[in-house]
């Protein structure tokens, strides 16, 4: 595509070029000869590019198209018009400089409204076409027939499909921009051990190049653990940056609020979305180890299943207890339990091993197969420490939990220890409380437009 620029001041008998000061890359240079017939143009040509086309106008103009050969002109450019007039040969040269050679850029902002994806974008220069499409394409020329309209920058999309952006400027230059909805993918033994965006499949347990800048953890091991409610790819610090001590009432109902509040701060490198970082929970963990207290000894990530449900020694998991006394917590406040006003219970504790699905270690390996390549990653990730040590592992889970028992109920967090989940009790229904220390692992999502490729210090690297 072509743009002539009129010249403000003609000069009779010579060269006008007429280049704009500013261009895109790509954008041809056209270069207006005005002379009279009796002139001959020898010559035209240009740094780092030649002469593709010229043809005539009237009898007075000549325009010759002049092609660049892209971001190599790094800004400046020089046309050479060598014409001969009354047996004269003469030049004119034309420096061009100032260009703007960057690639025409799309920058994509979502937010999170109702369960729709509200999304904006800017570009780096001024456009003419804007369209998209509810779907992962990759050829531009898709858009030339198909693809919706978009009218100030701006358009929904729902929360479970990827999205691409083609926008194209006056010159012709044009730009591609897809935005992927991660999915947890099962292999062929039918466990979650992979992500994909329909275009990559990368593992759960990989490693990643993420960087915590201007945190302890800077320059430290993240590896992929998931995706997240919005389709956002989840990666998880391979080591606890810091501990949080927990303590009696106070630690069990503010769990979430202290340890999300220690993590948000590792939220803050290259690729992150709009959700703030947080701190791992124990259903995050029991989605990847297959774990369901519904259904235990058998691999059941989606919770669907309901066999053999978890129990205590004292009541089944979701079962009930009354009491007639002691201190107990009912979801919003802590209440007295006595005969004349029991107070009813129900059973949330748990704790199993990742290979049994149970509260043994012995028998038949149905979840995290430490045999198979993958879930060896999935496994070392949750439950050891980089140099292999599962004892020296042990964080929390902003997840709580409640442990029936005769004449008492035990209010606990859940946690990571001894290559197990489980948790800690931090106060009792009978008065007794207990503190604890133990570390974070933050769970950082990347935004949804970034694409990763193959690393060679890390499996997967953040482009």
């Amino acid at each position: 595509t072509r743009k002539i620029i009129t010249p403000k001041d003609i000069v009779e008998y010579d060269v006008i070029f007429t280049p704009s000061s500013v261009k895109p890359t790509n954008a041809p240079i056209t270069v207006i000869v005005k002379l009279p017939k009796e002139a001959t143009v020898n010559s035209v040509t240009a740094t780092e590019s030649k002469v593709v086309s010229n043809e005539s106008v009237g009898s007075v103009y000549k325009i010759y198209t002049v092609n660049e050969t892209g971001d190599s002109r790094n800004g400046n450019y020089t046309v050479t018009v060598n014409y001969t007039l009354n047996d004269t040969t003469k030049e004119a040269v034309y420096n061009i400089s100032n260009f703007n050679n960057e690639t025409l850029s799309i920058n994509i902002t979502e937010t999170q409204n109702n369960g729709v994806r509200e999304v904006s974008f800017t570009t780096n220069k001024e456009i003419s076409k804007a369209k998209y499409e509810l779907a992962t394409v990759t050829d531009k020329s898709y858009f030339g027939l198909y693809g919706k309209n978009i009218s100030n920058n701006n358009f929904s999309a729902p929360q479970n499909t990827g999205y691409t952006i083609y926008v194209e400027d006056e010159y012709g230059n044009s730009a591609i921009k897809s935005v992927h909805y991660w999915k947890l993918k099962k292999d062929e033994n039918n466990k979650y051990t992979l992500v994909t965006n329909g275009v990559q499949n990368i593992g759960i347990g990989d490693t990643i190049d993420y960087n915590a800048t201007g945190t302890s953890y800077s320059g430290k091991t993240w590896k992929i653990f998931g995706v997240n409610e919005f389709g956002e790819l989840l990666i998880m610090a391979a080591e606890s940056p810091e501990n949080v001590q927990l303590s009696g009432q106070n630690g069990y109902i503010n769990v979430k609020t202290l340890l999300d509040a220690a993590c948000v701060k590792y939220g803050n490198g290259t690729g992150i979305s709009t959700t703030p970082a947080r701190s791992v929970t124990v259903e995050d963990i029991n989605k990847l180890t297959g774990y369901n207290p519904l259904n235990t000894g058998v691999y059941d990530a989606d919770g669907a299943g309901s066999g053999t449900k978890y129990n205590n020694g004292t009541v089944d998991y979701n079962g009930t207890m009354s009491y007639t006394s002691g201190t107990f917590y009912n979801g919003s406040s802590w209440v007295t339990a006595s005969s004349s006003s029991p107070v009813t219970m129900t059973q949330t504790y748990y704790y199993y091993y990742p290979n049994t699905l149970k509260d043994s270690n012995s028998g038949t390996t149905v979840g995290l197969n430490i045999s198979v390549a993958q879930e060896k990653k999935i496994s070392d990730m949750i439950f050891k420490t980089l140099d292999g040590n599962s004892n020296a592992s042990k964080y929390w889970l902003a997840s709580t939990c409640i442990g029936l028992f005769d004449g008492t109920a035990n209010f606990r967090v859940c946690n990571v220890a001894n290559g197990t989940v489980g948790n800690n009790y931090l106060y009792s229904s009978g008065g007794g409380t207990n503190s604890y220390s133990y570390g974070v692992r933050p769970l950082v999502s990347l935004s949804s437009n970034i694409q990763l490729t193959e690393g060679t210090t890390t499996d997967w690297v953040i482009n």
